[in-house]
């Protein structure tokens, strides 16, 4: 779901995400909120803001296929899955030293699992942290 903020100085468009029945907002670049906005342009309410040549609701299926295909033209390794490309966006956010909990928001998951899955990639962080220290 989107929603439109007015402010004084800007308009900002944030997506709602729904993840395990929690709910979050991330507020969204004016390029991306531009292409949302003109997806839902002339769409009823509950029809999918992006979907399918054939205007059809994506499905596990139909996204397996997609994915393997993409996977096939990039030249990716076989058995890469979109849940293969997930973790890896996470990974570079987390190494190239985005804060945690923007990545959770981002990838729509918690700060636990953040730092049950991704928090040995940062071991360097508290390491760098105690070096400035004075003793």
């Amino acid at each position: 779901m989107l929603t439109n903020t007015e402010t004084a100085t800007a308009q900002t468009w944030y997506a709602r995400a729904y993840v395990e029945k929690r709910q979050g907002t991330i507020p969204l670049p004016p390029a991306v909120a531009r292409l949302i906005a003109d997806q839902a342009r002339g769409k009823l309410p509950n029809a999918p803001l992006f979907s399918r040549w054939d205007g059809e609701s994506w499905t596990p299926t139909t996204w397996k296929d997609a994915v393997r295909t993409a996977v096939e033209d990039a030249g990716l390794p076989q058995g890469t899955v979109a849940y293969t490309l997930r973790h890896s966006i996470i990974t570079d956010l987390t190494t190239g030293g985005l804060d945690p909990l923007t990545v959770a928001r981002l990838a729509g998951t918690s700060i636990a699992m953040m730092q049950r899955c991704y928090g040995k990639l940062r071991q360097d962080v508290a390491r760098d942290a105690l070096a400035t220290l004075a003793l």
